[in-house]
């Protein structure tokens, strides 16, 4: 049976950028990819609930058993946490990581919106990429978006240097693209036009007369 713990994340993904920052006794991880089941709390759900929407109802059930005072996830995307209540036991505030670039296209975390704006789920905090989509995330879960940009990226140290450029213009162009089969796939090539812009990029820096990196 799961023990009291003041932070309970939801979700093993992307946990370990989280808990560096409490102590090993303060936090438990609830896995909802079924890799750790708590058969504990396995029986507890199908004797309250029966099979019936059984990973969202094993959530529940072990929030409950856990009673944490803080909810805390980077899977931002799953409906399941918002959905998630205190039983009145215990007071609970609910903290979304954003974890990627959201957008309004099937099946993204908005593309239904509507619909989704319709089961009155919510969380009490969202640490978004901007303000844009911070007003996005308030007004679908009913929660204070704080625009923090990238909780990974922001994990990266601060340049304590200066960088040199001669008195150079030059730019950063970062991709985002991400072959299907992983980067490991070996489709990683310079020459590959659905990763690799380089002749937009070097169009843009002859125009503007500027150097830059890749």
């Amino acid at each position: 049976k799961p023990t009291h713990k003041k932070i309970l994340i939801f979700a093993k993904d992307e946990s370990h950028n989280i808990i560096k920052y409490f102590d090993k006794d303060e936090y438990d991880i609830l896995d909802i990819r079924g890799h750790n089941i708590n058969i504990y709390i396995v029986i507890l759900t199908i004797f309250k609930f029966g099979f019936s929407n059984l990973i969202k109802n094993y959530s529940q059930c072990y929030v409950d058993t856990v009673q944490p005072n803080f909810l805390i996830t980077f899977v931002d995307n799953n409906l399941n946490f918002y959905k998630i209540k205190s039983n009145g036991k215990y007071k609970l505030k609910k903290i979304a990581i954003q974890n990627a670039y959201r957008r309004d296209i099937h099946p993204d975390l908005f593309s239904k919106f509507d619909e989704v704006k319709k089961e009155n789920l919510r969380a009490d905090y969202i640490l978004c990429f901007n303000k844009k989509v911070g007003k996005f995330y308030s007004e679908l879960f009913d929660c204070v978006s704080l625009p923090i940009g990238s909780f990974k990226n922001n994990l990266f140290p601060k340049l304590n240097k200066e960088l040199n450029f001669d008195g150079k213009k030059t730019f950063l162009f970062v991709s985002q693209f991400r072959p299907k089969g992983g980067f490991d796939t070996g489709l990683l090539r310079e020459n590959d036009k659905n990763f690799f812009p380089k002749p937009l990029v070097e169009e843009h820096a002859l125009y503007n007369k500027s150097d830059y990196n890749l």
